[in-house]
């Protein structure tokens, strides 16, 4: 019927995806799952908000003796809605973020590790209940919001 909405589950999940992706941390997020599903599960995200409360603050690393956070840090950075990262000059997508992030960094696919698996699976997760533009936030000079998610993280020490 001209002029009615569709508002089938898929169209919002295009059109929340296509709006939460809109801000680079939103981004380098979805780039995290991108990169477990090429086999890189052993990469972890750990983030937060600066004590302004301005900028949202990142660790990439790798899971490391089945911990993370830990001290094989491959990047990291303080952002707000856009910015600059050193490894992708192109910033328009989570994909290109994460095919550059790949290529930067030469990584090569994580070993066979249940820790491994169990923390990508925990992570995609947790990322796809996030609502529109909402950031993960770990911790804050205030109670973070997603800090209690940290409890049951595999790997998380």
């Amino acid at each position: 019927m001209p002029g009615s909405q569709n508002n089938s589950p898929a169209l919002r999940v295009d059109r929340f995806e296509l709006i939460k992706m809109t801000y680079l941390p939103c981004k380098i997020m979805k780039m995290i799952e991108i990169l477990h599903s090429k086999g890189y599960s052993d990469i972890y995200l750990y983030c937060g908000m600066s004590a302004s409360g301005t900028n949202w603050r990142f660790i990439i690393g790798k899971i490391t003796d089945n911990v993370w956070p830990g001290n094989q840090i491959i990047a990291c950075g303080s952002l707000r809605e856009s910015g600059e990262v050193e490894w992708s000059i192109d910033t328009g997508s989570a994909e290109s973020l994460a095919d550059d992030f790949e290529r930067y960094y030469a990584l090569t696919p994580a070993e066979q590790n249940p820790i491994f698996s169990e923390y990508a699976t925990w992570y995609s997760d947790k990322i796809n209940t996030l609502q529109e533009n909402e950031l993960l936030v770990f911790y804050a000079d205030y109670p973070a919001p997603h800090q209690d998610w940290l409890l049951n993280a595999p790997g998380y020490r």
